[in-house]
């Protein structure tokens, strides 16, 4: 858990994450990703230190200026 920061900073700087929130008075997050596949966001999402321990909830977004 304790790489998950680096982790981040890493998929941060390559435009991978594009942003990531805390969910106020929660535990956990929200990190929203820019991939190019279903394939590259499972690896992303595997590669995650906190895989093992986490619950991931995958929801698509739609710009809404189209």
């Amino acid at each position: 858990i304790a790489r998950t920061p680096a982790y981040a900073a890493h998929l941060e700087s390559t435009g991978k994450v594009i942003s990531r929130y805390h969910i106020a008075g929660a535990h956990g997050g929200v990190w929203i990703f820019d991939v190019d596949s279903h394939e590259e966001l499972e690896r992303l999402l595997g590669g995650s230190p906190a895989y093992n321990f986490a619950h991931f909830e995958v929801t698509a977004l739609s710009d809404m200026s189209e």
